[in-house]
């Protein structure tokens, strides 16, 4: 596995692969993560949750600073390709040490694309022919939106690549009695307890969304509730009220 960042490092890619990879330690697969530094004071190898975890030199929290990490890590990677029978990339800084490391052992590679950054590329005269060349050399593609696998569809016509969204650890997440309700008319009043801090002498905008549970597929659509932002000026007391409306009034 391979990804820049990883826990303690915190985020919704950290938390994913780390998951990922304690799901697959569970069922008694070895796993290495090779990811970056990214603090000066984590061990350059440690165990968490059965993982292997192996750090290597991020200079910058950027675009270069990855770049240079992406290719820092090649060598740590390749050497536990040796024995790797999957090579899974986590995004696209991962892809190209994934694709390095293969010549060592020619394992499969599994991509899994997360962020905005492949949206905000993906018309780039530059980056599009690279996100080609990456869609090409995985055996399989995941995409954690489905916005994210259009675009690596239209990038990559003749590749296959598979949402999977809204993905969640089972074991930390279930499913549970909903704790308010159904709203009547489908309108809620929700009140925030946090009063605004004084001292503020600037208009703040506040806004809460409540959505419902996606449809399994042959079930009708349940409808999914907007909030109204509100107002708020300085000084103003709590708490918030906000009201939730459909979204066609």
């Amino acid at each position: 596995m391979h990804c820049v960042y990883f826990p303690p490092e915190i985020g919704g890619l950290e938390s994913h692969v780390h998951y990922l990879c304690r799901a697959l330690v569970a069922r008694g697969h070895e796993v290495d993560v090779v990811t970056s530094r990214s603090r000066p004071a984590l061990p350059a190898h440690d165990v968490i949750d059965g993982i292997g975890v192996w750090r290597t030199w991020l200079p910058g929290r950027n675009t270069a600073g990855w770049a240079a990490h992406a290719l820092c890590s090649v060598p740590r990677l390749a050497t536990l390709a040796e024995r790797a029978d999957v090579l899974h990339a986590q995004d696209i800084a991962a892809v190209l040490p994934c694709m390095a490391a293969q010549r060592v052992r020619r394992a499969p590679i599994v991509t899994t694309y997360h962020t905005s950054h492949f949206l905000m590329r993906a018309e780039s005269p530059f980056w599009r022919p690279v996100f080609a060349r990456f869609l090409r050399a995985a055996a399989h593609n995941f995409a954690a939106s489905s916005e994210i696998a259009e675009v690596a569809r239209a990038i990559a016509p003749d590749v296959s690549v598979e949402a999977l969204t809204n993905g969640v650890e089972t074991s930390v997440f279930r499913p549970v009695a909903p704790s308010l309700d159904p709203a009547a008319e489908g309108r809620r009043r929700v009140e925030s307890p946090h009063p605004q801090p004084s001292g503020v002498q600037r208009h703040r905008h506040q806004q809460l969304r409540a959505a419902t549970q996606r449809p399994s597929r042959g079930h009708a659509r349940e409808p999914v509730h907007h909030a109204r932002r509100r107002r708020v000026e300085p000084g103003e007391p709590g708490p918030r009220v906000f009201e939730a409306v459909d979204p066609g009034e």
